[in-house]
């Protein structure tokens, strides 16, 4: 047989095949599952069974629905359905499908009612401090226990409702008045609506201490074009300090983020850097994380940093409180007012900042204060006239200084920028360099060296 002879033969085959196949399309649904039941039913659960249905090709699954409404699908014969309330009644209904997508009716629908939950959690009690500042705390007590399950625990502060707080044994509460005495009392609840006892009313006067701070530290109040910034990311004085969430804004068009760690490397945009210089949140045994995203046209860094094994290290009992999150570089482009700074538009975060302590917990915004730096002056060396650019009118107006027919410079920045030796005076040295860069003899001045 010739090869070509072959290849054609395979070809009617295949497309015999493939019309077989075709003209035996499944259409054929399955059976209707029969014999729904429930048993095992608690307070919260129940487990439903039914009979195997039946298909021409095979059954793949069935659909199981809740108040008419589909709940999941499960390729056995049972499943156990959990989530659900006290005395509460829930219809359940069974389908089945095949692999072709066809699906039987829907079998008929039975009703299973939770039986009543009467009994009251347990009172709550042992109360302890667990953070206390000026203008917020934390406070804690024993886990309440019941039969059923904790759903949460209402709340009182002098005897008003505060809040309901779920899924944990403490509440965080802020916005207090320094040195001033709170009561407090919580009542636990279930899931079935059962409330406690009132506990005993824990009493507790807020601090005169400062709260913490973040600041963003610029190391230069004036800077000149080509020079490096140093911004550290600070923190003072956070209790219980976890994690951090930053948010830092400039101007792309007048600095540009460095590596000062890595001979002043521009970042890279997008995600995968690392700020280094960090002195807090380092500790190897906790597994330290870092994630950095440079939105580098947009003039945005978003910087996180915590601890990966967060249980280790709230064992210890001693939290890092104060320290250097890590320094990030900032090369001057261009001689004008540079603004670098925490900000964030969203309303979870205070000023482009958002602490958590080491229960994962985000620190209350009035918690801590932020410290935002102050605008560097951006200058260029010899521009004494403030045009952005040195050129024969700032020689110009070096000279008339010089000579005494104006005392000061057209610039803000004229007496630093015409300073041109860095020796700190501004004197016939100066003129003489700025002759000499004019005329190509040099193309930076002493000062930028």
């Amino acid at each position: 047989m010739s090869k070509k002879l072959f290849t054609t033969l395979l070809v009617t085959l295949t497309v015999i095949l493939t019309l077989a196949i075709s003209a035996y399309a499944d259409s054929t649904a399955p059976s209707v599952p029969t014999g729904l039941t429930s048993n095992n039913t608690t307070f919260v659960s129940t487990t439903l069974s039914w009979n195997a249905s039946t298909d021409d090709v095979r059954v793949s699954g069935y659909e199981i629905y809740q108040n008419s409404v589909y709940l999941l699908t499960v390729s056995s014969t049972s499943f156990g359905i959990t989530g659900l309330k006290p005395n509460t009644t829930y219809k359940y209904s069974v389908l089945a499908k095949d692999a072709a997508g066809n699906k039987s009716a829907l079998c008929a629908e039975i009703s299973v009612t939770t039986p009543a939950d009467t009994i009251a959690p347990t009172t709550p009690q042992n109360f302890s401090i667990k953070v206390l500042t000026s203008n917020y705390l934390k406070l804690a007590w024993e886990p309440s226990t019941d039969n059923v399950g904790i759903e949460g625990y209402d709340v009182y502060r002098n005897n008003v409702f505060l809040k309901t707080v779920y899924s944990r044994n403490y509440v965080i509460d802020s916005g207090l008045t320094p040195l001033t005495e709170y009561s407090y009392y919580v009542v636990a609840k279930d899931i079935a609506g059962n409330k406690s006892a009132q506990s005993v009313t824990y009493k507790v006067s807020t601090t005169s201490t400062p709260v913490g701070y973040v600041t963003l530290s610029l190391d230069k109040e004036k800077a000149s074009v080509g020079s490096i910034i140093k911004a550290s990311m600070n923190i003072s004085n956070i209790p219980q300090f976890g994690g951090t969430i930053l948010f830092i804004k400039y101007d792309p068009t007048v600095v540009q983020p460095v590596d000062i760690f890595n001979n002043n490397t521009p970042y890279a945009n997008g995600s995968g850097n690392t700020i280094e210089g960090g002195t807090i949140l380092t500790n190897s045994y906790y597994n330290p994380v870092q994630y950095t995203t440079f939105k580098t046209q947009e003039g945005v860094i978003n910087f996180i940093k915590m601890y990966n094994r967060m249980d280790l290290y709230r064992q210890t009992g001693v939290a890092e409180t104060s320290g250097t999150l890590g320094v990030i570089g900032f090369k001057v482009l261009k001689p004008q007012p540079i603004i670098i700074k925490y900000s964030h538009p969203g309303t979870n975060f205070n000023e482009g900042t958002s602490l958590s302590d080491w229960d994962y917990d985000a620190i209350p915004a009035g918690g801590y204060n932020v410290i935002q730096p102050a605008a560097v002056a951006g200058f260029l060396y010899g521009d004494v006239d403030g045009n952005e650019v040195f050129d024969s009118s700032d020689y110009a107006c070096m000279r008339q200084y010089l000579m005494g027919a104006i005392t000061d410079f057209p610039s803000p920045t004229g007496k630093t920028a015409a300073d041109v030796d860095g020796n700190g005076t501004i004197d016939s040295t100066d003129y003489a360099y700025m002759q000499q860069y004019l005329l190509g003899m040099i193309t930076k001045f002493p000062a930028e060296v």
